[in-house]
């Protein structure tokens, strides 16, 4: 038999030739010759059912058959690593996807869709963890925050497949941790939830829509929050006097500049903190961060105020303008001195609220401080601010700091008065 593919070979290599039928077997497939161009053997005994021979040596059972009219490979597997008789044999599953083609099943679909399901079965919370860190460009400190949340209140669920989380039980551990951190449940509900929807889209079947991995993250647990407060602490307008002249009293200049700086420019404490002079234009009078907590990098104007501190702070040789590792005790220390409580974050939020008390416009602000812009608009999707246009609100916000802290007596920092006088407004 061996020979009639030989002579097949032959009459392909002068022209067209007709892929030989024959009775496939185990001395007929290890005997199949190799040639220069991939070649199939059919059988005569199982309808679709053939070897293919490829040029490496390689030969491969498949079952090929039309499906509405399209030509449907199954891959049945390799010689050698399956028989051809038996009930697990080439045979056997030729039939069986052949009845599956009769049925309007494709065997591909079915199969992806079968591994699907064991890899989502086996799917963990940790893995699910790891893979939507690694597939979304999360800042560090989010990233952090989320691994810690899982590991401090559901440490216990991490080995277990993802598919085991139901609401029932994520409804119990949030009411649990609520009892002592109503927050903290929240926070926990929230990460299970985008780990739940992750695993969902992975395992999507893109033909169907369907996923062997439930997705609840859209059912009632809405219902069921704690009660978050929205955070409003801010320094107040009259306090900004006692507030600064606190600074001034800090032996460590690096901290009082980074708390000034922090209410000038609304900037995160993580982003002033690991700013380095390369990232500062001094004659351009702007920032540039790479890399931001929304993922994306950020230029922003300094105003004049902000500007004199970077000025004198470039005098001191330090790659980092603000080498500090922690402010916490610093901060103790202003609030005992000014009995005006404040965390750093808070000097953000003093700075948008003096913007609205500036009349900046809110896209305006957003921009400085690197908020989204809200999506329900068009026009605002279209917004784009440049350096000059956002120059003149940040230097108002500025000038109405610089003003609050000169009209009440309080101790500033010792800047040169053509360095913000032409920022002062009237108040």
């Amino acid at each position: 038999m061996s020979a009639g593919v030989e002579g097949y070979l032959l009459q392909r290599r002068k022209g067209k030739a007709t892929a030989p039928k024959l009775r496939l077997t185990e001395k007929l497939l290890s005997a199949l010759p190799v040639d220069a161009k991939v070649y199939r053997v059919h059988d005569d005994q199982v309808p679709g059912l053939s070897v293919r021979v490829w040029p490496s040596g390689k030969k491969v059972l498949e079952l090929v058959k039309k499906q509405n009219g399209k030509p449907v490979t199954v891959r049945l597997g390799a010689v050698g690593e399956i028989p051809l008789a038996g009930p697990k044999g080439a045979r056997a599953r030729a039939q069986k996807a052949l009845a599956d083609i009769s049925a309007g099943i494709n065997p591909n679909t079915a199969r992806k869709v079968s591994k699907a399901k064991l890899d989502a079965e086996s799917f963990t919370l940790e893995q699910a963890l790891s893979d939507y860190l690694y597939t979304y460009n999360l800042s560090a400190k989010t990233a952090r925050e989320y691994e810690a949340t899982l590991r401090r209140y559901v440490s216990d669920w991490l080995p277990l497949p993802l598919a085991r989380l139901t609401p029932a039980a994520i409804q119990q551990r949030h009411r649990t941790v609520a009892d002592t951190a109503p927050v903290a449940a929240n926070a926990l509900v929230r990460v299970l939830r985008l780990l739940v929807r992750h695993g969902h889209r992975k395992f999507r079947d893109t033909a169907t829509g369907l996923s062997p991995l439930p997705d609840w993250s859209s059912d009632t647990m809405s219902r069921r929050w704690k009660p978050e407060k929205r955070r409003r602490r801010y320094i107040e307008p009259a306090d900004l006097s006692a507030w600064w002249a606190a600074t001034a009293e800090l032996k460590n200049t690096a901290g009082r500049d980074l708390f000034r700086f922090l209410l000038l420019t609304g900037l995160r404490v993580s982003e002033a903190k690991n700013m380095t002079w390369d990232m500062v234009n001094m004659r351009a009078g702007s920032l540039h961060l790479p890399s931001t907590k929304s993922g994306e990098s950020l230029d922003v104007p300094l105003n004049e105020p902000a500007l004199a501190i970077l000025r004198e702070r470039h005098t001191q040789g330090n790659p980092h303008p603000f080498p500090l590792t922690e402010t916490k005790h610093l901060t103790r220390k202003v609030v005992a001195a000014c009995g005006v409580d404040f965390s750093p974050h808070d000097l953000r939020r003093s700075f948008i609220s003096y913007a609205a008390l500036c009349n900046v416009a809110s896209a305006a602000t957003k921009a400085l401080v690197n908020h989204a812009q809200p999506e329900g608009s068009v026009t605002d999707g279209y917004m784009v601010f440049s350096l000059d246009t956002l120059r003149e609100p940040a230097e108002r916000i500025g000038a109405f700091i610089l003003h609050q802290v000169e009209t009440r007596k309080a101790d500033v920092v010792e800047l040169k008065k053509a360095d913000f006088a032409d920022c002062i407004v009237a108040r």
